[in-house]
């Protein structure tokens, strides 16, 4: 009797589906809100990324212009040999 319910058992786990079950409309709007929620983050830190990025780039012109490094940065370097340093 063991046996057979074990085979039983087994039968039933191999054949039963496994969240095989399409997500439903509200599911769906929820991960494309998800989505929509995380490209807007990710869009925002690209845009305060370049801006330091322009930032840095202009204090590093006005310096170069006046023989002086910016902080930090090599006096015989460009902003993009410093990048890759540091």
């Amino acid at each position: 009797m063991t046996r057979q319910c074990l085979q039983v058992a087994v039968a039933t786990a191999l054949l039963t589906p496994f969240g095989a079950f399409a997500a439903t409309d509200v599911e769906l709007a929820e991960l494309r809100a998800l989505v929509d929620q995380m490209k807007t983050q990710y869009e925002q830190r690209i845009a305060d990324l370049e801006s330091r990025l322009a930032k840095a780039e202009r204090e590093y012109t006005r310096s170069a212009g006046r023989g002086q490094a910016a902080p930090g940065v090599d006096a015989g370097t460009s902003p993009e040999q410093s990048a890759r340093v540091g």
